[in-house]
């Protein structure tokens, strides 16, 4: 897969949720991200 680089600014409260989930998932947090987006964007395609 190729892989371009992002920069993102989130609230540190929104960081900390999001470092917990992804330790819960056993993922870094990069991957916790794209998990997430993956997720959203597939789900709202299949509604469409």
């Amino acid at each position: 897969m190729k892989t371009c680089d992002m920069k993102l600014r989130m609230p540190p409260k929104l960081k900390a949720m999001l470092k917990d989930r992804a330790d819960a998932n056993h993922r870094k947090m990069n991957g916790e991200i794209i998990a997430i987006l993956e997720r959203a964007l597939l789900a709202r395609q299949e509604a469409a």
